[in-house]
């Protein structure tokens, strides 16, 4: 499952990255600094709706290049299950099996 790899980055990496090098949370402090400029008027709306446009396409050609932009089997078939599915799933079983 390689979504746990992810998850012990963002949870372990990044809170200690933060830790010894304040500089990296400038990095994770921008897209809030940006949001606050196009608030208060700084940065044009176009910009940034832009901006975030460009960014979705760039996540589709990401995909479509790694070739994780694939249709399912058929169409009547459900998707497999996702993270918050699994994870739903695995909390149920496991609040079931400790009533029995």
């Amino acid at each position: 499952m390689w979504w746990r790899s992810l998850e012990l980055f963002f949870f372990g990496a990044i809170p200690l990255s933060a830790f010894f090098f304040p500089d990296f949370v400038a990095v994770l402090e921008s897209p809030l600094y940006v949001a606050g400029l196009a608030t208060v008027g700084y940065l044009p709306m176009g910009t940034v709706l832009l901006a975030i446009a460009w960014a979705a396409v760039a996540g589709q050609l990401g995909a479509l290049a790694f070739g994780r932009y694939a249709p399912y089997a058929s169409g009547l078939e459900p998707p497999p299950p996702g993270v918050v599915r699994q994870s739903v799933r695995w909390a149920t079983h496991r609040a079931m099996s400790k009533r029995a």
